[in-house]
């Protein structure tokens, strides 16, 4: 049975490769589902894992919650469904970005996630 993460890399419409992403000290392996921030194994779950490689598939773009949740779960945002916003409250915890500003994972109000590709 196929992971998510494998069912998104073979999906014809996304933006998002088999090969590992690397941004200066941040390593994200798709294969192993590992995270590596400073050359330090990062434990993150495979549900964070999944919403790490979906912004870090698109650094530089704002990726909306509905999008999210479309990719990872199949269905669209209904306004409620805060689960998306708790993993990356988590995430942004376990990558030493700060919880005050953000400035890798940057939350654009009224919008959606932007991964900062040049802020690791």
């Amino acid at each position: 049975m196929l992971t998510r993460i494998q069912k998104l890399l073979e999906k014809k419409d996304t933006v998002v490769s088999s090969k590992t992403l690397t941004f200066n000290n941040l390593v994200i392996d798709p294969h192993s589902q590992s995270v590596f921030l400073c050359g330090v194994d990062v434990k993150v779950t495979s549900k964070e894992f999944e919403v790490l490689w979906v912004l870090a598939s698109h650094p530089g773009e704002i990726v909306t919650r509905d999008t999210l949740l479309k990719e990872l779960r199949g269905y669209e945002f209904d306004g409620l469904d805060r689960s998306i916003d708790l993993r990356i409250s988590r995430i942004r915890k376990k990558l030493e970005d700060r919880t005050d500003d953000p400035y890798r994972i940057k939350t654009i109000w009224g919008k959606g996630y932007l991964f900062v590709k040049d802020a690791w």
